[in-house]
């Protein structure tokens, strides 16, 4: 039969029907709501809603199997498990499984990825290398984290440490690594995934520092209607993707991870053994109940010993974790003092492997004793159990290693309980405190050598205005034309030996602070000869001097130089305990561009030459450094302050040895254009009474009266005074009269009163024309080495004798008179 006009509608129905077949479809399928929080590469929320990443895709090849749609409910990781909580939504990945929440959700029972926790810190920090650094610090962690909050994790690891870090709970791992890179937080902790894909986005580094091992896996709420069956469906699916090698699950760990980080592990039992087990339970059906419920409490029990063996494996591998984390060497005892844990710190000090020392006593792995006299300590392990509480080792304790190593070390030791209190044993933790402890008599020592430095300037101060009146006298004498030649020849032997206690008290000067030298133009054969032969008089070493005839004279403190000079022959003839001769030549030395030791230009170079037992060469680099020294007695100071005088005249120190044969130290020092003038010349060179007059400032009597005798003696007007501010007052005075001085000479430093530093600042202040000579013991004071920023013309150091006193002033005064700016 024919239809023609539902042949013309079929056109038209098809259509409909379509629409009618899909909604059925539709209405077949399961809704599925899932959790979902921004944790890249495992799980990202894009601006637009879509979700991404490892789970995600995992769970689609899921529902695409059984016919689910996906309903995404995003917000942060606390929203998740609150929803989970609520029954709002029907599965929430990436969950920890934990016993604790194992009470609070249901969990698949196939883990789908593995994982720890990693803590992480500032790129450029390195404060932070074991649990106990974390004491006092701001951790950041994802707000309810097993990271933070679960068995192991970063809370209960701190209670267990006592330690006190302050927490910042945050709603995802992208804003704790923020936290970190902005400094807001000392450290934060991710899981390992997240922090493998993402430390180079942030301005963070890891840290040795991993705990708590995890199994991530599927959750679901507990008295949710489909959870049981969502657990057994996504169960199934799991469990045949991961028994092949092929399947999306391994692909998608390569294309998310990169690695196979995930458990590899395939539980999938061979088909014989299936086969015989549906045998077994066909079998089975036949026996009595009696039978069938043993069965079921075998397994059950099968279950629980199964479980608790993979929570004691965990627990294991948690405190294995977190005892290589630690900073500190750690050993454990039981209660009969038999070694039963120590990690790889511990190991390290003691000299035990462990292997080794598993079931030892601990008083043959930990031998302690008094570093101050060798005495054995008590076993502490006795100590804690008899006291029942936390003990700490005695001040100055030395660990002794296997192989005989002294370590210093601090330690405390604390009785290990079980739940019921009972102790277990002792656990002991210790560090080597050895590089502190050398710190901390290197402190001391720079203290003392500070307080020396004091004294010793102090003594060269007053020493140096002794001086001065001697040697001050002594060339009045000199000058007198009643001295006798036999006088005479005494008085110069005075004076030399006045000027050697001058050159002594420069070196006290020097070693108290070092300082900038004041220079002079001088010729450097005569401070050798006499630095050399001071030192030597009556040893079995003797020194042979070579000088180039037209040797170029050079500028530079002489009492320093004589110093160095000192330093180098004494170590010279240290080194020919037998005796023999010291070589010393000097001679002229152009620098060109092809030896860039020095800048170009003329040196004087000086080389000091023993043929004693040498240096070996791993040392040579070493022996201008400050305290180095292979002498017992020796304090390691005296070449490096002979380094640091020449660096000071811009010059170079080298040297060069040979073991056995001998070494040479090569000195090179700018050298000037002229010659220093004679003694003749300078004293030829004393004015006669030039009628002017000048006013002298000094705190010591004797200085202001010997200073009256010289001025007088060249023709001069003399008037003292004791302190700066009756310098400056009598100076206004005399300006105001015109009868003002024509120089005035100021003590650098004047007990209980102005100085010469303020001083000259109140004299030119009043007469910007003023001249004014700079006189000091202190010759290393700044102010003397760089006098003329101070608004002085000229400085003198104590002591001095008449030429060189009278032959300043003279130069001085036959200056124009500038301005202050031209001073």
């Amino acid at each position: 039969m024919q239809f023609p006009g539902v042949r013309r509608a079929l056109p038209s129905l098809l259509p409909v029907m379509l629409a009618l077949f899909c909604c059925s479809a539709v209405a077949q399928s399961r809704v599925v709501r899932v959790g979902a929080y921004d944790n890249p590469p495992k799980i990202s929320v894009a601006r637009d809603g879509r979700v991404t990443g490892f789970w995600p895709d995992l769970l689609a090849d899921i529902a695409a199997r059984e016919q689910w749609r996906i309903e995404y409910v995003t917000g942060s990781w606390a929203d998740g498990l609150r929803h989970l909580r609520e029954n709002s939504i029907d599965i929430m990945p990436d969950v920890a499984f934990t016993p604790e929440r194992e009470k609070l959700y249901l969990f698949s029972g196939q883990t789908v990825l593995s994982s720890w926790t990693r803590l992480y810190i500032q790129r450029d920090d390195n404060a932070i290398e074991s649990i106990r650094d974390l004491q006092g610090k701001r951790v950041a962690a994802l707000r309810e984290s097993v990271n933070l909050e679960g068995a192991g994790g970063l809370r209960e690891l701190a209670r267990g440490f006592d330690i006190d870090v302050t927490f910042v709970e945050l709603d995802d791992y992208q804003s704790v690594f923020k936290a970190i890179e902005e400094g807001r937080v000392d450290a934060g902790i991710t899981n390992r995934n997240f922090g493998d894909l993402n430390e180079d986005r942030f301005a963070v580094k890891s840290t040795p520092i991993i705990f708590q091992p995890i199994s991530m896996r599927f959750a679901f709420p507990m008295e949710g209607p489909s959870s049981k069956l969502l657990v057994e469906r996504i169960d199934t699916i799991l469990k045949a993707l991961k028994s092949d090698n092929k399947s999306l699950y391994y692909r998608l760990l390569a294309r998310y991870f990169e690695t196979g980080i995930a458990e590899k592990r395939i539980e999938v039992l061979p088909a014989w053994f299936q086969n015989a087990l549906r045998s077994v339970a066909l079998v089975m059906l036949l026996f009595i109940a009696l039978v069938v419920l043993s069965r079921m409490q075998v397994r059950r029990q099968t279950r629980e010993i199964r479980q608790s063996s993979e929570a004691l494996a965990a627990e294991k591998e948690r405190l294995e974790v977190t005892l290589a984390s630690i900073g500190d060497a750690v050993i454990a005892t039981d209660v009969g003092g038999a070694v039963v844990l120590l990690n790889k710190i511990a190991e390290e000090l003691t000299g035990w492997n462990r292997k080794d020392a598993i079931g030892l006593p601990l008083q043959k792995v930990f031998q302690i004793v008094d570093e101050r006299n060798g005495r054995p300590f008590d076993d502490p392990v006795t100590r804690v159990l008899q006291s029942n509480q936390i003990v700490g080792l005695a001040s100055h304790t030395a660990l002794i290693a296997r192989d005989g190593t002294r370590r210093s070390i601090a330690d405390s030791g604390a009785p290990i309980r079980d739940a019921k209190g009972a102790t277990l044993g002792v656990i002991l933790v210790f560090r080597d405190i050895s590089a502190h402890k050398r710190t901390e008599e290197e402190l001391l020592k720079i203290r003392k050598l500070e307080s020396l430095g004091v004294l010793a300037g102090g003594i060269a101060h007053d020493f140096n205005n002794i001086l001065a009146s001697i040697l001050g006298y002594t060339s009045l004498a000199l000058l007198d034309r009643d001295t006798s030649e036999t006088q005479r020849s005494r008085l110069q032997e005075v004076e030399k030996a006045a000027n050697r206690a001058r050159d002594l008290t420069q070196q006290l000067l020097t070693f108290s602070k070092g300082g900038e030298p004041v220079k002079q133009i001088a010729s450097i054969p005569g401070v050798i000869r006499d630095s050399a032969d001071f030192v030597l008089r009556g040893g079995n070493v003797s020194c042979s001097y070579k000088f180039a005839d037209d040797l170029w004279a050079a500028e530079f403190d002489q009492g320093q130089i004589s110093q160095v000079i000192q330093n180098l022959i004494i170590n010279a003839a240290q080194a020919m305990p037998t005796g023999g001769t010291i070589e010393v030549t000097g001679e002229n030395f152009v620098q060109t561009t092809s030896n860039q030791i020095l800048d170009d230009g003329n040196f004087v170079r000086i080389c000091i030459r023993d043929h004693g037992i040498g240096i070996p060469s791993e040392l040579c680099r070493r022996i201008f450094d400050p305290y180095f020294t292979t002498k017992q007695e020796g304090s390691g100071l005296g070449l490096a302050i002979t380094h640091s005088i020449i660096a000071r005249h811009n010059g170079h120190i080298s040297v060069e040895s040979i073991p056995g044969e001998g070494s040479a130290f090569t000195i090179l020092l700018p050298a000037t254009k002229g010659l220093p003038p004679s003694r003749s010349e300078q004293i030829a060179a004393v004015p006669g009474n030039s009628g002017s007059r000048i006013l002298v400032m000094d705190d010591d009597e004797m200085m202001r009266e010997l200073a009256t005798e010289m001025l007088s003696l060249a023709g001069y007007q003399v008037t003292t005074v004791r302190e700066g501010n009756e310098a400056i007052n009598l100076y206004a005075e005399t300006l105001r009269t015109g009868e003002t001085f024509d120089l005035v000479i100021l003590d650098l430093t004047v007990r209980g009163g102005m100085g010469g530093k303020d001083a000259v600042q109140g004299i030119l202040d009043i007469d910007p024309a003023a001249r004014v000579i700079v006189a000091s013991g202190y010759s290393n004071d700044p102010v003397m080495a760089h006098y003329q920023n101070y608004g002085f013309r000229a400085a003198i150091a104590k002591p001095y004798n008449v030429a060189d006193f009278t032959a300043t002033v003279a130069e001085v005064l036959s200056e124009h008179a500038p301005g202050l700016g031209d001073a």
